[in-house]
Formats: structure tokens, C-alpha cells, sequence
């Protein structure tokens, strides 16, 4: 599965470390869990930080507007990292928009925490995690299962 859901901060934060090519089945599979953890959340926003640093490919545009989380009252901030590929960044914005969604765009991971921590004075300190080397076990552990 090129795609992992990890929690960051409970109820406030997630993080989706994803490579390869997305599926369609795992497409499903993302917009399930993230669901879930909306509709368990009592806080006003879930924020969601995308790693796109090793994103191949995303399943047609029809699939992406058919997500259920895009309308879920308490997505956040959509905040896109290491999306180098004109063309990815241009379905992830569009996809992202259609639903209303608010929506960044950053360099770094680490950018991405500092731009949740600066629009969200309920979150704790971020500065402490490292999504780089999250993102470094959860695809090792990908690969040591498969």
C-alpha cells in the first residue's frame, strides 16, 4: 500500500506518507480510514499533511471527486508536501478545491507543521515530530510486508 495513515497529533493531526502509483482500491481504502478518524474526532478541525515526495500517480480525477472525506465538516488544512510533478500538483489542487477544501502547498515537512502550527492556536507544539523520518519506517515497513 503506497499510502499510510499515522496520526500526529490525536484528533487534529494526520499524516499521509504516499509513493508509488495510488490505486483505486487503496484510494478507498485512504478515504475509509481518514473518515473514521473524522467521525471520531471532537475537535472543530482534522488537518491533513500530504507527503507527495515519492507520488508516481493518482487513479483518474473522477475517483478523486468521488471521495466521501472531502465533505466531511471537520477536514482542516490540506497541506501538500514534495509535490515536484506539475501535473500531480495540479489534480491534488483541483481535487482539493472542488470539495471547498482549504489547501497549501510547501516544500518541506517541516514547513507544513510550522503552516498548521501558525493557522491553529489549538494545536500543540509541532516542532517536535519528524515526518521525514516517519515517512522513512512506514515505507520500510511497507517493504519489509511485501
Amino acid at each position: 500500500m503506497p499510502t499510510k495513515l499515522v496520526t500526529i497529533v490525536d484528533e487534529q493531526v494526520v499524516f499521509f506518507p504516499t509513493w508509488g502509483t495510488l490505486s483505486k482500491e487503496e484510494l478507498k481504502r485512504y478515504d475509509q480510514d481518514y473518515w473514521n478518524v473524522l467521525e471520531a474526532s471532537t475537535k472543530t478541525f482534522v488537518h491533513g499533511i500530504y507527503d507527495y515526495s515519492g507520488l508516481n500517480g493518482l487513479p483518474p480525477l473522477r475517483e478523486l471527486t468521488n471521495l466521501r472525506v472531502g465533505k466531511h465538516p471537520r477536514v482542516g488544512w490540506s497541506v501538500f508536501t514534495g509535490v515536484h510533478n506539475v501535473l500531480l500538483k495540479f489534480f491534488a489542487s483541483v481535487t482539493v478545491q472542488f470539495f471547498g477544501q482549504r489547501v497549501r502547498f510547501v516544500d518541506t515537512n517541516a514547513d507544513a507543521l510550522k503552516f498548521l502550527q501558525s493557522v491553529d492556536a489549538t494545536l500543540p507544539d509541532l516542532s517536535r515530530f519528524n515526518l521525514d523520518a516517519v515517512t522513512v519506517e512506514t515505507r520500510a515497513v511497507h517493504e519489509k510486508a511485501s
